[in-house]
């Protein structure tokens, strides 16, 4: 990936998270995917998405763009460069927020999007996640409405492939902080 990678973060307290969860909304997008239900970073939980969120007291959420060339044309050969994009991109943002985690005690990191550790999560079969330690929820995964907050929090906007011509990828994860902590992008992604 030859492109520039453009990062934000913006911190804001649980309570202004919170705002944006609407699970009820959230959750009908979820079951529209054909994995629902299928990875253990994704809902059906056995636990309360709004007390996991509610054990912090900051989110920084975290922005990664990222300009594709393919954004002029539409065809199957750019939506596959774009695919190969998105990918590159999760894998560097992912650990990343990964690294951010470890560097910042009582703090957890969000994905954008879903778990991609594994190949085939252990979730269809009914068993237990085999690396806890590296799967990590996502905001939507925990009924926030990403969307939102791209808009009035990072004042940008996420463009979905199907309704125009993508011109750039927007991940969007969190950290999430019992404390404090000075973040800014400079200091983050290097």
């Amino acid at each position: 990936m030859n492109n520039e990678i453009i990062y934000k973060i913006k911190k804001i307290t649980i309570d202004e998270l919170l705002k944006y969860h609407n699970p009820n909304v959230v959750y009908n997008y979820c079951k529209q995917c054909p994995d629902y239900n299928k990875f253990w970073s994704c809902p059906v939980f056995n636990f309360s998405e709004k007390e996991y969120i509610k054990k912090y007291t900051y989110a920084y959420i975290i922005s990664a763009k990222l300009y594709t060339k393919e954004a002029h044309s539409n065809n199957d050969e750019s939506q596959n460069d774009i695919n190969l994009y998105y990918n590159s991109l999760r894998k560097i943002f992912d650990k990343k927020l990964l690294e951010l985690e470890k560097n910042y005690e009582n703090t957890v990191s969000l994905f954008a999007g879903r778990c991609y550790i594994c190949e085939k999560c252990s979730k269809i079969l009914n068993k237990p996640c085999i690396h806890p330690e590296y799967m990590r929820y996502s905001l939507e995964s925990l009924g926030i409405e990403v969307t939102k907050i791209v808009e009035d929090i990072l004042n940008d906007k996420i463009l979905w492939s199907q309704y125009s011509k993508q011109e750039y990828i927007l991940l969007v994860g969190a950290l999430l902080s019992k404390h404090n902590i000075a973040l800014n992008h400079t200091n983050i992604f290097k």
